[in-house]
């Protein structure tokens, strides 16, 4: 894989922006916000093998759709949480809009999603499933990162003394999702046997273990 990228924007030939991104993995997100940008340079420096060669299988842009009440037809967003963390639900938020814009709404794996109320923000969620009922009317399936972590395998462990920080990290390794972790746990231990399961699974057990909640 290139471990160091390179990414600028511009405008015509003015220079918007410019990041460099140390990588070490196969799979990531290079994450830059840009407004109004026309070309894009991407720059593979450096690959973690020698004399390997880079492949471009796609690129994936676009623009940042808001859509207000006057837009929605209707929502329901489903938001829970458990004390005990007996159980790290899946928050959903569905809708059906109708949108002004001249621009089609397309349809991407796990495109982000905000819920807003006012300017506050109430949930993030990623879209499952989407399709288009009309001219300018779609139906749109969403779930949170509990959803995302549900459909993808831990691999599980036997652990002793092991450093929740540590663990929580492989649990939410590759996914892209940021997360935060209380400093109430940042010297806490796990001791035990953790099958293969989900990662919501894995998850559940880790906060379960350790009297936390997952919001």
């Amino acid at each position: 894989y290139c471990d160091v990228v390179r990414i600028r924007w511009y405008r015509n030939e003015e220079l918007l922006k410019e990041a460099e991104y140390q990588i070490g993995t196969w799979e990531y997100f290079c994450y830059g916000v840009v407004d109004y940008y026309n070309k894009v340079v991407i720059s593979f420096l450096h690959t973690s093998r020698p004399f390997r060669n880079v492949f471009l299988t796609g690129i994936t842009w676009g623009l940042i759709r808001t859509f207000r009440d006057d837009e929605i037809e209707d929502i329901d967003c489903i938001m829970e949480i458990s004390p005990l963390s007996e159980e790290v639900s899946i928050n959903t938020m569905n809708y059906t809009i109708r949108s002004k814009s001249e621009y089609a709404f397309e349809f991407q794996k796990r495109q982000k999603q905000t819920l807003y109320f006012d300017e506050a923000i109430l949930g993030i969620f990623y879209l499952k499933d989407g399709s288009q009922l009309g001219m300018t009317r779609y139906s749109v399936e969403t779930q949170d990162a509990v959803g995302v972590l549900d459909s993808n395998q831990f691999m599980g462990g036997i652990y002793v003394d092991k450093l929740v920080p540590d663990l929580l990290g492989e649990i939410m390794a590759g996914e892209g999702v940021a997360y935060f972790l209380d400093d109430t746990y940042a010297a806490a231990t796990v001791s035990g046997y953790l099958p293969i399961c989900t990662k919501r699974a894995a998850l559940q057990q880790l906060a379960f273990a350790i009297g936390a909640v997952v919001d």
